[in-house]
């Protein structure tokens, strides 16, 4: 099975133009080991920039202080391949 990891980041803004621009990024055909080592990195990385903590789910995991100004990967099972 392959596997897609779907990466956001959002930030604390009024301004619904700058909520419109929170980032995006996907990796897609990964094995599941590859997947959680991206969700991982990703988590660390919102933690550096944001403070907070890391909080990990079943299929993911978000770093950063929620609901705003964080930073969340989730795994999915990639249907394409």
């Amino acid at each position: 099975m392959r596997y897609s990891v779907s990466i956001s980041e959002y930030c604390d803004r009024d301004d619904a133009e700058d909520q419109a621009r929170a980032t995006w990024h996907y990796f897609d055909n990964l094995t599941l080991e590859k997947a959680w080592r991206i969700v991982e990195h990703h988590a660390r990385r919102g933690v550096n920039r944001f403070g907070g903590s890391i909080e990990r789910a079943n299929w993911g995991a978000r770093g950063g202080e929620f609901p705003y100004n964080y930073r969340a990967a989730t795994i999915r099972l990639d249907s394409f391949r």
